[in-house]
């Protein structure tokens, strides 16, 4: 029997892009793509999608970019975009989280929402947003069988302030494949 060698950087990526693909159908929230057509008066997800589109036109690395905050974010106690949140002892400043990066498409996708349906879209939401608009980026057809589960807390309970789950349970970047594979 053939034993095909994958480079440690491969596994990572397919690990990950495994687990992200388990996000998908379990929602608590029983949301779905559209689900704030009916609280704002525009389409908050195409201003969501206008706004990674240029950034991805700008730098096309932001799709793993964006993956992996969605990733980080959802690790600890689910995704309730406490990645974004600043200040010491947070997720965000949490050791495996330091090379998350992305934080200015949210930031602006954020903005840019708030400015036509205020205090109504989550963060969370938004991360989802941006997650599945590079997934379809990173295809040549747009792939709408890709449901990420929108809103608050959706799978799991508030994790805010979890920077010490997240340093006890994350690995960090620079771990190879058998420390990985060891992990629990």
């Amino acid at each position: 029997m053939k034993i095909m060698n994958m480079s440690s950087t491969s596994a990572v990526a397919l690990c990950l892009g495994f687990i992200l693909m388990s996000f998908t159908g379990h929602c608590y929230g029983q949301l779905q793509v559209g689900f704030y057509r009916e609280k704002c008066l525009v389409d908050v997800e195409a201003i969501v999608t206008q706004v990674v589109v240029a950034k991805f036109n700008e730098d096309p690395t932001i799709a793993p970019a964006l993956i992996r905050m969605q990733f980080h974010d959802c690790f600890v106690k689910g995704c309730d975009a406490s990645i974004l949140l600043d200040g010491n002892k947070t997720e965000k400043t949490a050791p495996p989280n330091l090379s998350v990066r992305g934080f200015e498409v949210i930031d602006a996708a954020k903005a840019a929402v708030e400015v036509v349906c205020p205090e109504v879209v989550s963060c969370a939401d938004i991360i989802s947003m941006a997650t599945r608009d590079v997934f379809d980026l990173g295809e040549q057809n747009p792939s709408p069988s890709l449901h990420l589960c929108r809103g608050k807390n959706s799978w799991g309970q508030n994790g805010l302030g979890q920077a010490k789950m997240g340093k006890k349970f994350l690995p960090t970047p620079r771990r190879g494949q058998k420390q990985l594979s060891n992990a629990s």
